[in-house]
């Protein structure tokens, strides 16, 4: 994305959304705990994650995960536009998930939801994906056995109970045993994005009392290695934690300190109890990479990692800069303390769910000065896109808020696409893509490049933005948030930025406004 920003002309006022009296219906209640936006779009959340995994429709699953979130931006009371009849007005809120939201209001629980969390043995599930055995197929098998537990599965066929099984004869049971004898033995790598590794864990590690390592800690766009390393000078408590982490359907491996387990989606854990006098090392060791850490010669033992460093002689190195050796002084990398403003969001002009009111004042809460509204242009067949005229209409509203919200600032921005045919979506010349060529054109015409926080695109990545700083190329850091919820894709943005050595001086919004626009200041 480039960015041009204009002032708008106020005229169009924008109206915020109605709020609701909270004591009109409170006594319809009585007797059930009154749930909070935020506690029933959880619920919502939990009911997709069990139909996934009960193998339901991937379109219904979304269809929760969706209401969810727009519950979770909704600034009305769920539970009072539910006694009003008006919860369908949301977006996404069809008459099914109406009814789940009235029963839940109504009773505290949804019925279906508590006959799921019965049925559903995601340890079964999690060892099925191994085995390649379907959801529902594996529920069916359990309850045919008589089991719930991954290890309760793999006695049973040692036993030779599968074949007990409807469906099940003798070459199905010799493919699951094989599958069973390949389960302990290392697998191909399986990669997750950035956003889901880190969630993945930091709740292990939350759950262990342990600290985020491998590719996750290094803030790695796409993670293969994860990590979480613990301090404990008897292992065995935090062994067993982990163990019965929900997260964790599988151990692999164990030794007296170490452990790896197996996560529902198939990804491999490793954990590593350090005795605290070694937690630095271990710590280091495991966030990586290799070529990093055999850089550094033999390790000492540290209880942290500034110990370590200490007794090599070398100043600390942010996990973003660890890919290869480097023994140097780091520069100081850009924090997210740095950001006064985001450079690039949507709103309800194009495919966002929130107003440019409700983005502007999330952001104005985050604590940003200005923000740019960069809703699409008409290429983008997948959602409504804007034409000139539909701009010059936006920007009377983004006058209006801008009046309402002073001295917070709002910019008129667009996201144009590159046709087919090479021409952009709104007249303008066309851009070479050669990524150097681009770097020379945009220090050439004062032209600031993005890293886009969005969790599937973290483009720029980061060795693309160390080339673009030493290019001379200034960078933006944004979230290109759809949401209120993505503006926490700022973090993914910054971080992503400190892969590529950037510092605060070479990022466009860390400086004030009146630094940025011109003809200003």
């Amino acid at each position: 994305m480039t960015l041009r920003a204009e002032a708008g002309q106020p005229l169009l006022p924008c109206q915020p959304a109605e709020r609701h009296d909270d004591s009109r219906h409170l006594s319809r209640l009585s007797g059930v705990k009154r749930l909070t936006n935020a506690e029933i779009g959880e619920q919502l959340d939990l009911f997709a994650a069990l139909l996934d995994l009960s193998g339901s429709s991937f379109y219904t699953s979304r269809a929760y995960r969706r209401a969810a979130e727009t519950i979770r931006e909704t600034k009305a009371s769920i539970d009072e536009l539910v006694a009003a009849g008006r919860v369908e007005e949301l977006r996404g809120i069809g008459p099914g998930i109406a009814t789940r939201l009235r029963e839940l209001v109504e009773t505290g629980r949804i019925v279906e939801l508590d006959e799921l969390q019965r049925e559903v043995q995601p340890e079964l599930i999690g060892l099925g994906r191994f085995l390649g055995v379907g959801p529902k197929r594996m529920v069916e098998i359990g309850k045919a056995l008589g089991i719930t537990t991954a290890e309760e599965f793999r006695a049973a066929a040692r036993e030779g109970r599968l074949t007990s099984v409807s469906g099940i004869g003798p070459q199905t049971e010799q493919r699951l045993l094989a599958a069973l004898e390949r389960e302990g033995k290392p697998q191909p790598a399986k990669g997750m994005v950035l956003n889901r590794a880190r969630a993945l864990l930091e709740e292990i590690a939350a759950g262990v009392g342990g600290e985020v390592a491998g590719d996750p800690r290094r803030w790695a766009d796409v993670s293969f290695d994860f990590g979480v390393v613990a301090s404990a000078p008897r292992p065995g408590p935090v062994l067993a934690a982990f163990e019965a982490f929900p997260a964790i359907v599988s151990v692999v491996e164990r030794s007296k300190r170490r452990a790896v387990g197996v996560t529902v989606e198939g990804v491999p854990v490793e954990l590593v109890v350090a005795e605290p006098a070694r937690f630095g090392t271990e710590l280091l060791v495991a966030t990586g990479t290799e070529a990093y850490v055999a850089g550094l010669g033999e390790l000492p033992p540290g209880p942290d990692e500034e110990s370590v460093y200490a007794q090599l002689g070398i100043p600390w190195c942010p996990p973003e800069l660890r890919e290869q050796p480097f023994r140097g002084e780091p520069p100081l990398l850009l924090t997210r303390a740095e950001i006064r403003g985001d450079l690039h969001m949507h709103s309800t002009w194009s495919d966002g769910k929130a107003s440019i009111l409700e983005m502007a004042t999330a952001a104005l809460e985050l604590g940003y000065e200005y923000v740019a509204i960069c809703d699409h242009t008409p290429n983008v067949r997948v959602v409504p896109g804007l034409d000139a005229d539909d701009l010059r209409r936006q920007g009377e509203e983004i006058a209006a808020v801008n009046e309402a919200l002073a001295p917070f600032r709002v910019l008129r921005g667009t996201e144009v696409d590159i046709r087919a045919d090479g021409m952009l979506d709104l007249p303008r010349p066309p851009n070479a893509l050669d990524l150097e060529r681009t770097f020379e054109v945009a220090l050439e015409t004062g032209v600031a490049l993005e890293t886009n926080g969005l969790p599937d695109r973290l483009d720029l990545s980061g060795p693309e933005i160390r080339l673009a700083i030493e290019a001379g190329v200034p960078i933006v850091v944004s979230t290109d948030a759809h949401s209120v919820r993505g503006l926490g894709n700022m973090q993914l943005a910054v971080h992503t930025a400190r892969r590529g050595w950037a510092t605060a001086a070479d990022v466009v919004n860390t400086r004030p406004l009146d630094e940025i626009l011109p003809g200003r200041g």
